[in-house]
């Protein structure tokens, strides 16, 4: 994953992607991301409904969460 390629077009971290956007601009899997925002791990508004959620998620959230899937570097 290149840095040019997580680096959002908005500094302060407050502009909304659909989970397609986030899974285009960060190359995931797609059930990687769907699960972590099922499961509570990605925060994300739902604009939908329960039954058919629209999930948006802010760019600070979604690299936050990223980081938290970082492994240390083996020496």
């Amino acid at each position: 994953m290149t840095q040019s390629a997580l680096n959002a077009p908005h500094e302060d971290g407050e502009a909304l992607y659909t989970p397609a956007q986030l899974l285009k601009r960060s190359r995931l899997p797609r059930d990687f991301v769907y699960t972590a925002l099922k499961s509570g791990e990605l925060t994300a508004y739902n604009a939908g409904r329960q039954s058919r959620p629209r999930y948006y998620v802010r760019w600070a959230d979604f690299k936050a969460w990223l980081e938290t899937l970082r492994v240390p570097g083996q020496k």
